[in-house]
């Protein structure tokens, strides 16, 4: 069946075969070529010599929207091309290492690679679906093409994901959001602390973030009332779903 010819399908992420190894390995080095020059950038900029979180996410800030700058530019020109795929997985490592402390191994970035690739990925619990679905997350919206979304299987889901890697898209220089059945998780504006607003017009707002992480009934309902709409100041999507895990 085509499901079957897909990847991800017939292998799961952790199954210890030669191939799919080495091809693992030599994505993990090309993409840890450009984390290294993407770490040793933020470390250099802390001039305290304090190696706290705080210090490094102060530190990565600036160095972070830098990048996504720059390979919005990139992928404006090249679409999702392998440099650009290779350096925004880059750009995710580095900013999960500043935020948490916490490096993404060599799995994770294949698995965030096929994803962006449309593949089929099967990781067990634990293995860190969560972060490894923010590489294509990431790589989609630098395109900025229209809502780029992860899809879950529930609110709870799409409300836990979204505040685990809020702060990495954040410090990416992307807004993420989290839209619920009646109601949308977001960052002030001004104050940039996290809230959770009723309504419709919550939810419009909300997906109009560079990632949005919303349930699949969640989404199906929103995507049902913009079809129904008469009046597109009605609809709740601005802009076309364009990328979804």
């Amino acid at each position: 069946s085509a499901a079957q010819q897909t990847f991800g399908a017939v292998w799961r992420l952790g199954d210890p075969i030669a191939r799919v190894h080495r091809q693992i390995t030599l994505h993990e080095a090309r993409v840890n070529q450009q984390f290294r020059t993407l770490q040793e950038q933020i470390t250099s900029r802390i001039t305290t010599g304090d190696t706290s979180p705080a210090a490094r996410v102060t530190a990565a800030r600036d160095v972070l929207a830098a990048t996504t700058e720059r390979l919005r530019t990139l992928a404006s020109r090249e679409g999702l091309s392998s440099r650009v795929q290779i350096e925004a997985a880059a750009a995710v490592k580095a900013a999960l290492w500043a935020a948490n402390g916490i490096e993404l191994y060599g799995e994770q970035l294949y698995g965030g690679h096929l994803l962006a690739q449309g593949q089929i990925v099967e990781m067990k619990t634990g293995e860190g679906k969560t972060f490894t679905a923010a590489l294509p997350l990431y790589t989609h919206a630098l395109l900025g093409r229209g809502v780029v979304s992860q899809i879950t299987s529930t609110d709870a889901l799409s409300r836990y994901d979204f505040k685990e890697t809020r702060g990495v898209f954040d410090l990416l220089g992307m807004r993420s959001t989290a839209v619920l059945k009646d109601s949308a998780m977001l960052a002030d504006p001004a104050t940039h602390a996290l809230q959770e607003l009723q309504g419709q017009d919550a939810k419009r707002q909300a997906y109009g973030a560079d990632i949005v992480y919303a349930s699949m009934a969640t989404t199906a309902f929103d995507l049902l009332n913009d079809l129904r709409a008469v009046d597109p100041s009605q609809r709740l999507l601005a802009r076309p779903r364009v990328y979804g895990n």
